[in-house]
């Protein structure tokens, strides 16, 4: 069976979610013996593809822009993947992004999309910079599309509430986490950590909602003094996030810090616990990466969170300052508790795989072809 994936994502994005996903379900399906993978494009912008063995062609970086407003690799691609398109010689077409264009050529083929949130949808105040026109797209692939998969349960639930695809034609594959993600001596440590300190990754503004847990975590230091909270990624701290900080005199103790994936394996190795306060997420893969990593998680019980975390999580409510704080005090003070949570979350950790995550893409495509 051959299944062709378009340029789209490895034309725009240098790093990201999306891009590792497709990268990863690539290799995965490189094991599975009657899948034949086609990737009918050379270039590339993004650095998880051109470090895959199965992607032959090569880096191009800079990014720069065409008439009509698409990168130099975009127009190249898309070109190639046109001429391939033409020739009709694959049974699965899966689409990489939302590039309506995609419908109009891939003849008798089968069109499967991934959805990987309804963010913009569902809170297109949070995400600014994705214009209507995406939103728009998305949703005319996903009414075309022969198959759909979504990330989560909760995903799907949101796709057939919102794009009125019945929930019983979109199928849930979870995505998997990479060995790559767990910490190795030759990882080394980050520089600069302190001894004792919770952890927070990624994006902390409107449905991350950062912001909401501040308080209990300022709370915690003022009474902790051996205490920090260390903020890996996103952008820089705003006056909101900082204030309760401020107020109870521990900003000191709120800490940024950045670094590739290695770095972040080191810091999630190093933490008492992953605080992820999201309010809504597709996925949200910090769980895993976690996880892996023998970091006990808090999350609250919202969205797809406890689909994802199960019972290996310790669950907290962020407007309940006082109860907040005093579930994190409890988890900075108790070894025993942070050793449960720690291996129930390896255990957890285990079976979400990219393989499995793989075999279940390549039994769609089946049924599908079929």
């Amino acid at each position: 069976m051959h299944v062709l994936f378009d340029d789209e994502i490895f034309s725009t994005q240098v790093y990201g979610g999306i891009s590792r996903y497709f990268t990863e379900l690539i290799g995965g399906l490189a094991a599975v013996s009657d899948i034949d993978v086609r990737l009918p494009f050379g270039l590339t912008v993004n650095r998880h593809l051109v470090a895959s063995p199965h992607f032959k062609g090569r880096m191009l970086a800079g990014g720069r822009t065409v008439p009509g407003g698409r990168t130099l690799t975009r127009t190249v691609n898309r070109g190639a993947v046109s001429r391939a398109l033409a020739r009709h010689d694959y049974d699965v077409v899966h689409a990489t992004l939302y590039d309506p264009a995609l419908v109009r050529r891939i003849g008798q083929a089968k069109l499967v999309v991934t959805v990987h949130d309804m963010v913009p949808e569902l809170m297109p105040e949070a995400v600014g910079g994705i214009s209507a026109h995406f939103s728009h797209f998305k949703e005319m692939m996903v009414r075309r599309a022969d198959g759909v998969v979504a990330v989560s349960a909760t995903t799907a639930a949101d796709v057939a509430r919102l794009l009125q695809r019945p929930v019983e034609t979109v199928t849930v594959i979870h995505h998997g986490i990479s060995d790559e993600m767990r910490w190795k001596p030759e990882f080394g440590h980050a520089p600069g950590l302190p001894e004792r300190f919770f952890l927070c990754v990624g994006q902390r503004r409107a449905y991350k909602n950062f912001a909401a847990v501040a308080p209990a975590l300022a709370g915690l230091l003022r009474s902790e003094p051996d205490l920090a909270v260390v903020c890996f990624g996103g952008s820089p701290f705003t006056e909101q996030e900082t204030a309760p900080f401020e107020g109870a005199g521990v900003a000191s103790r709120l800490i940024a810090m950045g670094g590739d994936d290695r770095a972040l394996a080191s810091i999630y190795a190093r933490a008492l616990a992953l605080v992820y306060p999201s309010s809504y997420e597709g996925f949200g893969m910090p769980i895993l990466e976690a996880m892996i990593n023998g970091c006990p998680v808090l999350v609250q019980r919202l969205s797809c969170l406890p689909e994802i975390a199960g019972d290996a999580a310790l669950y907290f409510d962020a407007t309940q300052e006082h109860e907040t704080t005093e579930l994190l005090r409890c988890v900075a003070r108790d070894t025993d508790l942070r050793r449960q949570f720690a291996d129930a979350g390896i255990r957890r950790a285990a079976s979400f795989t990219w393989q499995r995550c793989a075999d279940q893409h390549a039994a769609l495509y089946r049924r599908l072809a079929s």
